[in-house]
């Protein structure tokens, strides 16, 4: 790690690839061993992501931690952001990953944390739920908030999802540093083999093909223009959450 150049690479489940290995080839290798990543991901009970990500909120909540200081090096400039708001950005991401607000967040929106784990009665109805992944989640985020991406790789995560995330060319620092801080965290491998992070070119056919006709989940944040644009694209079997 000491002299990686982030600028211009990728993040593809745990490795760092340069920009120009993305290809019509090599994104359907993506693919196909995002699938093979969602059965893995899968199976870890949801205290042990939990516990991941915990960890790595308290790293990020430190002034002092190496990738909090590196990116604090690099950011500002880059985003055309005050320090302030890149420091309020690393508090932020270390809410998002904290304990208790992965506990609210998962209560507020499917009720139990224990839902994720195991069938959950229903007294009143008569019957067990158990909310089940989608598999393998395609992230297009907001391209100048590094916090909005974090957000939504959260939300696959703690889902027990395989997410890969679209880069913006604006920002091709924060979201590798973010996911080697992960790694650095999860020595037992339960969240940073199942993720990747890639840079390409809005519209290029070549990647986007392939990944927007995939049996997929698409997480979109964006305005209506750019999500027009991609239910064009969409494959039958390819759904979409819209932000």
């Amino acid at each position: 790690m000491k002299n990686l150049q982030f600028k211009k690479s990728s993040y593809v489940f745990g490795e760092i690839v340069p920009e120009n290995w993305l290809s019509e080839t090599s994104i359907k290798d993506v693919i196909s061993d995002a699938f093979d990543h969602s059965l893995a991901c899968s199976r870890p009970d949801l205290n042990c992501i939990i516990e991941v990500l915990q960890r790595v909120s308290e790293c990020w909540s430190d002034p002092d931690y190496h990738y909090r200081k590196k990116a604090m090096r690099i950011l500002p400039s880059l985003l055309s952001f005050s320090h302030e708001m890149v420091e309020q950005g690393f508090e932020v991401i270390a809410s998002i990953c904290s304990q208790e607000s992965i506990l609210k967040r998962l209560s507020g929106e499917l009720g139990s944390q224990e839902i994720l784990d195991q069938w959950v009665a229903r007294p009143h109805h008569g019957f067990e739920v158990k909310a089940m992944p989608k598999g393998v989640l395609l992230h297009l985020t907001a391209g100048n908030v590094f916090v909005g991406a974090v957000d939504s790789l959260v939300s696959g995560i703690i889902t027990k999802n395989a997410n890969i995330l679209k880069m913006s060319r604006v920002d091709t620092v924060f979201p590798i540093l973010f996911l080697e801080s992960i790694k650095e965290n999860d020595p037992e491998g339960v969240i940073w083999p199942h993720q990747s992070a890639l840079l390409w070119k809005g519209g290029d056919e070549a990647i986007e093909k392939p990944l927007f006709e995939a049996p997929l989940t698409i997480v979109f944040w964006g305005g209506h223009e750019a999500l027009a644009s991609v239910k064009k694209r969409m494959g039958p079997l390819t759904e979409l959450i819209e932000n």
